[in-house]
């Protein structure tokens, strides 16, 4: 059986175990405080019951209608994965928050002396972006960042830039690679601000992205990367194996 073929298989066996199970998430309802200017949140005994396979499988039908690579598989699949796709684009130099983030930390670690080896460079974003410029524009062609939620609907992904993780990290390099749970996806923007991940003060500034960059001219003809990045690969790692 060809790489290929392992990869859809895989992501069936997930989808199908995740469409019989369903998920309980609490809801969160705003409500005013005793100060008008104030806003709490309160959460609620209530509950929603979802269909988890669905919003993934509508994820990545949406993603993928938009020219984005995307794999979902257990933590192992998404890291040799993650090992031939760096290899297939040729990134020499993988740009990482700095710290880098535990999690992607652990993917980008391999112990396996029968796989192909990550880029020799992982560069954490260590310095101001005056003193990271050259890494920025000119050396990291690929950066891999974390993933606050994705909204199913509409197939966004949505990050919330830090310290740690800058925004430039999804703008600039050509390659962007986004690491996503499976019980982080919502299946609506509604539901995203419902859901446990959203913050409980208002973030200063949040990226909605829903495929590479594309633009098109006065014929309409579209054309991907011709701003920000050109490839956008999302690694969906399967977290609800052991509820």
């Amino acid at each position: 059986m060809s790489l290929e073929n392992k990869v859809m298989d895989a992501r069936t066996k997930i989808l199908n175990r995740l469409h019989q199970a369903k998920i309980k998430q609490p809801l969160y309802s705003i409500t005013d405080n005793k100060d008008k200017n104030n806003k709490t949140i309160d959460k609620s005994n209530s509950s929603v019951i979802t269909n988890p396979g669905h919003k993934v499988k509508l994820l990545i039908e949406q993603l993928e209608k938009a020219h984005a690579h995307v794999v979902l598989g257990g933590a192992y699949d998404c890291q040799q994965q993650l090992l031939t796709f760096l290899n297939q684009q040729k990134v020499n130099c993988l740009l990482t928050g700095d710290p880098i983030p535990e999690n992607i930390n652990h993917i980008l670690t391999t112990t396996s002396p029968s796989t192909a080896q990550f880029p020799r460079t992982i560069k954490p974003y260590a310095q101001p972006i005056e003193q990271w410029k050259n890494h920025l524009f000119d050396e990291g062609n690929a950066a891999i960042t974390n993933c606050l939620a994705a909204i199913a609907d509409t197939g966004t992904l949505v990050l919330q830039p830090s310290p740690i993780e800058p925004r430039t990290l999804s703008l600039v390099p050509p390659i962007h690679i986004v690491v996503l749970y499976t019980q982080q996806i919502v299946q609506s923007f509604d539901a995203l601000l419902n859901h446990t991940c959203w913050p409980s003060v208002m973030p200063s500034n949040i990226v909605f992205i829903s495929g590479p960059s594309k633009t098109a001219d006065i014929q309409q003809t579209l054309a991907y990367g011709a701003h920000g990045p050109k490839v956008l690969a999302i690694f969906i790692i399967d977290d609800t194996k052991n509820e």
